[in-house]
Parts: C-alpha cells; sequence; structure tokens
C-alpha cells in the first residue's frame, strides 16, 4: 500500500512529484515546521510558449522540453528541496529552511539555469508567513509569476531566440538535444555552450547529424509511427 501511495504521487513523465505528492510535501512540512520553526518558501515556475511548442513541433518536443526543464529545476535546487510538476507546463519547488535573501538567490538559480538552456519561463517565490502559512505562500508565488508571464508577454525581459519564447526559432531537435543533455549530467552552461556550437556550425558532425552529449550520434526524435 505504501508502494501504491507513492507512485500515485509521482508524475509518470518526468519522475517528480505530481499535484498530490506536492500536496502531501506541504502537509509534511507543515508538521516539521511545528516541530522545529524552520522557515520556508516556495517557488512556481511556469514554461513560456509549451502550447505553442506542442501544435508548431509535435508534443514529442512539448515532452521533451518538460523533462528537460524538470532536470534542470533539480540540478538548481538544493538535496533537500521539494521540486514537483503541479499543473501541465507548471513546477512548483518548496524550499526548506530558507530565508527571503535564500529564496531569491533560489529563484535565480533557476531562472538562470533555465535561461542558459534555451528554456522560457516565467519564475517567482514568497517565503512563508504565520498568518497565511504554505497554501498562502503558495499563492503569493503564483501571482507573482503571473505578473512576470505578463511582462515577458508585453516584452519586458524577453529573451529573443528562446525556443519557447520564439516557437519558430526552436525545434524538437534542439529540445530533445537539451533533453538528452540534461539526463547525461552537463550542466546549463554546458548545454548552452553545445547549442550555441551548433547554431555557429562550428560542429564536425555530418549535415543534418546531430550528436549525443559525449559525441555518439543521437536518435531521430521524431515521433514513431
Amino acid at each position: 500500500a505504501a508502494v501504491a501511495r507513492r507512485l500515485a504521487e509521482v508524475d509518470a513523465l518526468t519522475g517528480l512529484r505530481n499535484r498530490r505528492g506536492w500536496r502531501a510535501a506541504l502537509d509534511d512540512e507543515r508538521r516539521r515546521r511545528g516541530r522545529t520553526g524552520a522557515a520556508t518558501g516556495v517557488v512556481v515556475v511556469d514554461l513560456d510558449g509549451l502550447k505553442a511548442v506542442n501544435d508548431r513541433q509535435g508534443h514529442a518536443a512539448g515532452d521533451a522540453l518538460l523533462v528537460a526543464a524538470a532536470g534542470i529545476l533539480l540540478r538548481s535546487c538544493r538535496p533537500h528541496d521539494v521540486v514537483a510538476r503541479s499543473g501541465g507546463d507548471e513546477y512548483a519547488v518548496l524550499a526548506l529552511d530558507v530565508g527571503a535573501a535564500g529564496l531569491e538567490r533560489l529563484c535565480e538559480r533557476i531562472r538562470g539555469g533555465l535561461a542558459d538552456a534555451g528554456v522560457a519561463a516565467s519564475v517567482a517565490g514568497a517565503c512563508e508567513e504565520p498568518d497565511t502559512g504554505l497554501t498562502g505562500a503558495w499563492e503569493r508565488a503564483d501571482r507573482r509569476m503571473y505578473d512576470v508571464k505578463r511582462a515577458h508577454r508585453s516584452g519586458v525581459g524577453a529573451r529573443p531566440g528562446d525556443p519557447t519564447a520564439d516557437p519558430g526559432a526552436g525545434t524538437a531537435a534542439r529540445l530533445a538535444y537539451i533533453h538528452e543533455a540534461v539526463r547525461a549530467g552537463l550542466t546549463p552552461s554546458q548545454v548552452r555552450d553545445a547549442l550555441a556550437q551548433q547554431q555557429d556550425g562550428r560542429e564536425d558532425d555530418e549535415p543534418g547529424e546531430r550528436r549525443r552529449p559525449g559525441g555518439e550520434p543521437a536518435p531521430d526524435p521524431s515521433p514513431r509511427r
């Protein structure tokens, strides 16, 4: 029964906690915080343009983007933080034992990791307050994230050339490469450098041939019929 419960709290695509698992993590943290009084914060991350990627490049590309973003979030967060896919294109991070300054540093690491890998996203956080608790922190972080998203849509803080900000600039192959690179353990900056080399034509591969991180030929990312 315990195994079944854990499986029910895992997102099948990304391997992160799903929304049910996220709510369980919030409940666990409320109990822990009641014993320790530790400070806690919540970060909300929403991918910009996932629907456009699905519509223009196919759901395989959209899935690659979701998995790549999950990997980047895990690498950007601390080992004891909780990372969940809380919705279709939305993630949530439960940042344990962190104050306002530490939460902002975490947000910056997440923003930088996603941006370095060419993944456009809206990111915001909020610290828990005594009168509203973790649910209030989640709601405030979510509202702030939508403020950031509206700013991106109006052109404030836009990142030209990101595959999700400008779906025409990205390809399924590029997103699949990001997915493979994260799984292979490359850092966001290494992913960025590899993509830049591809764009500049500095790769020695044959025309049209992609390679895995490490140099081996990568499979065709097109959906199999």
